[in-house]
């Protein structure tokens, strides 16, 4: 199973959160037991609900899972982002006024995007562009080009 496919059955399977929690628990190494424990689930719904066929086709899309380090790394960060921003939004209440500068440009960067930064050339000037298409030019001005005789 590729990355996008993966990608895909994950997706489909976030509908049904149990199935999903348990999937990624026994993506981590744990066993039937830890990771129903970890999904909520009993071992009567793992056993008694889900079919063999269901049961099986969990498993293999948990070490499908297991097999994508990056994957799992972008779930992770996934589950965390919520506390994330909670932990940037407090800054703001932060008693230094460094913290609280930080913390706001930081959540405006990411919510407004980046100022845009001016590009110049030597010493503050303006950089020109010089674009030459290939079918216009011929060999003695692509040479000339080229060692920077302009």
């Amino acid at each position: 199973m590729n990355e996008s496919e993966l990608n895909q059955a994950l997706n489909e399977l976030k509908q049904d959160k149990a199935r999903f929690n348990y999937v990624m628990a026994r993506a981590d190494g744990n066993s039937v037991e830890a990771s129903l424990k970890i999904a909520g689930r009993s071992k009567g719904w793992f056993y008694g609900t889900l079919t063999q066929a269901e049961q099986s086709a969990l498993e293999m899309l948990a070490c499908e899972v297991n097999a994508a380090p990056k994957l799992r790394a972008r779930g992770i960060l996934d589950e965390a982002v919520i506390e994330a921003a909670e932990v940037k939004v407090s800054g703001l209440r932060s008693r230094h006024d460094t913290v609280k500068q930080s913390a706001a440009t930081e959540i405006l960067d990411r919510a407004l995007g980046k100022p845009n930064q001016p590009i110049t050339g030597k010493d503050g000037g303006a950089i020109v562009v010089k674009v030459v298409y290939a079918d216009t030019v011929d060999a003695a001005e692509t040479a000339q080009g080229a060692s920077g005789d302009s």
